[in-house]
């Protein structure tokens, strides 16, 4: 699947790569702009290709981070509702 920004593996591959975790991607085919000739709106204001509607992605999310990253802030702020004891921040 190619978009504007590029491969959608070539995307996610590098995400990888980079070390981030992908908790999700979703594809959708719909859009919130006319990106392309041909492309019709609807009545909630979404743009689609009538001919490929639920064939043909437009638009795409993904949610990633760094695990230990996300390890680390969850822990800190475990640790900030501690008020009498010695902070200690650890990296897993």
């Amino acid at each position: 699947m190619d978009f504007p920004h590029g491969k959608l593996s070539d995307i996610i591959n590098s995400l990888i790569k980079g070390g981030l975790k992908i908790e999700f991607i979703h594809k959708f085919d719909k859009i919130f702009y006319k990106a392309l000739p041909g492309i019709e709106r609807d009545k909630n204001s979404w743009w689609y290709l009538l001919n490929y509607r639920n064939k043909v992605p437009l638009m795409f999310t993904l949610k990633a981070f760094l695990p230990h990253l996300y390890i680390y802030l969850f822990y800190d702020k475990l640790e900030r509702g501690r008020s009498n004891e010695k902070r200690t921040r650890r990296r897993i």
